[in-house]
């Protein structure tokens, strides 16, 4: 429950929650380094992930909280699946359709990266 990563109504649901203390001995950068659009941004942050499998795609989600907030004071803040950023809302939870998550290549692993702030 704590990375918060579960399917709803068909669609993948992400709602992390994290306490600050996760992220200190995370590996600074694990798992973003290139994953983003050059200037989207994105600076190497201590990282956590979590390799779970929705709609048959193999996904690794990577999690940055760059400021180390605790649950409850962060948002998503920006969200990457591949090589594209996601549309986001402000808030503390992200909802990826099914229909996003099946266009993505099967057989290969497919990267999510979110940051918190």
């Amino acid at each position: 429950e704590t990375f918060g990563v579960k399917g709803k109504d068909g669609d993948l649901l992400i709602e992390p929650k994290f306490a600050a203390e996760q992220f200190r001995y995370a590996h600074a950068g694990a798992g973003l380094k290139h994953k983003f659009p050059v200037g989207a941004g994105f600076k190497p942050a201590p990282t956590l992930s979590i390799c779970r499998v929705f709609a048959g795609r193999k996904l690794k989600i990577n999690f940055s909280n760059p400021r180390k907030l605790p649950y409850g004071k962060y948002k998503i803040a920006k969200a990457a699946l591949g090589k594209g950023c996601l549309a986001l809302s402000g808030a503390a939870s992200l909802r990826i359709p099914r229909s996003l998550i099946l266009a993505l290549p099967q057989g290969r692993l497919n990267t999510l990266n979110i940051i918190l702030d």
